[in-house]
């Protein structure tokens, strides 16, 4: 017979607000959260009517989770939150159907795509890193649900270095068509920008 699957949890892994007093009367405010939530749905089906028993897991698995910290205070005079920080975005996608069945004394398993994929034209991002450093002024709001990250005055800080892109297929050993693709700022960039970055600490 075939068995849902259906499992949902949100929380926040990382609840912290700190206000400091300076020594000028502004308050210093530090927060830190990290809200996430993760997914899963699917059947487990377990077919035991023929002459070999299989046992198919159709599950697609989703989680994304924010970290997003910042540093700042209000000012006096127009009651609004000036402060700098970053934001991270971990997102992953994973959909697989695996088969298992008895055959000759072995068991054997299979990893298929599962119907969902096999419906898409377009690209299915597995896994997805995003890093944005922000600076923002933003109104004292209390119930307006709208983080600093998200607000309209938000603006990116961008580096000095120009924008780079990166483009690796793999997994063709494997029969897989995956890609690996990177934009970024950093000069942290291929083997020698990693060489020269681990130099800063030692190698350690």
């Amino acid at each position: 017979g075939k068995t849902p699957l259906n499992f949902v949890k949100v929380n926040n892994w990382a609840p912290t607000e700190v206000v400091i007093p300076s020594d000028m009367g502004f308050p210093i405010i530090i927060e830190l959260h990290m809200p996430a939530v993760v997914s899963v749905q699917g059947e487990l089906e377990v077919e035991c009517s023929g002459v070999i028993p299989s046992i198919t897991l159709e599950m697609s698995t989703k989680g994304s989770s924010s970290l997003t910290g910042y540093v700042g205070t209000i000012c006096p005079f127009t009651m609004e939150v000036i402060a700098t920080g970053v934001e991270e975005q971990f997102d992953f996608n994973y959909p697989m159907k695996m088969t298992t069945h008895f055959k000759n004394g072995k068991l054997n398993m299979v990893f298929a795509h599962n119907e969902n994929t096999k419906s898409s034209t377009q690209e299915i991002d597995l896994v997805s890193y995003v890093v944005r450093p922000f600076t923002t002024i933003k109104p004292i709001v209390y119930v307006d649900g709208l983080p600093l990250s998200a607000h309209k005055n938000t603006k990116t800080i961008h580096s000095e270095d120009k924008p780079k892109s990166l483009t690796m297929p793999y997994g063709e050993t494997f029969g897989l068509d995956l890609k690996v693709k990177m934009n970024t700022e950093t000069n942290v960039f291929g083997t020698q920008g990693l060489m020269d970055y681990a130099s800063l600490y030692n190698y350690n």
